[in-house]
């Protein structure tokens, strides 16, 4: 910028009661600490949902490689605004494994989906798809983390 370089235009997406910035936060930080009165943009009609799905995908391909600080940032978020997303949803959303999502899943005590009395999740496709039960030994395995089910597979070659 100090050279006078273009760098490619913000993306804010524009909800009907104001303006949601989706990607170039540092390029708009920048304009603002030089004072500037004008920065290229991309404005797109959308809903807050949309500008937050745009966000978590934004960078996974330029700009700095992402940390898995990073990565597990953007799972959390992507859990807290799309509850009744699946895990592959996500993990394809924010360009990570399905692992990854589920054991941010388990890591914030949720279940397989987190959704109160109705048993189905949006699957990547958008479709509603049944949510998957574990078997009570599953459910207790799940809830104590990795090492519970390590211990549980030990006990049981010892007898």
């Amino acid at each position: 910028m100090k050279n006078g370089a273009v760098f490619p235009a913000i993306i804010v997406f524009k909800d009907g009661e104001g303006y949601l910035l989706a990607d170039g936060s540092h390029r708009l930080c920048r304009s603002q600490a030089k004072r500037c009165s004008e920065i290229l943009a991309d404005v797109r009609d959308g809903t807050r949902s949309d500008a937050i799905k745009f966000a978590l995908a934004a960078n996974t391909t330029n700009g700095l490689r992402r940390t898995n600080a990073d990565k597990r940032n953007c799972v959390e978020i992507a859990l807290k605004e799309l509850t009744l997303s699946s895990n592959r949803a996500i993990a394809e959303l924010c360009a990570v494994s399905d692992m990854l999502v589920a054991d941010v899943r388990r890591d914030q005590g949720e279940g397989e989906v987190q959704d109160s009395g109705n048993s189905t999740h949006t699957g990547k496709d958008g479709k509603k798809y049944p949510a998957k039960k574990l078997a009570p030994r599953a459910k207790k395995a799940h809830r104590n983390g990795a090492a519970a089910q390590v211990r549980q597979v030990r006990a049981g070659f010892k007898k």
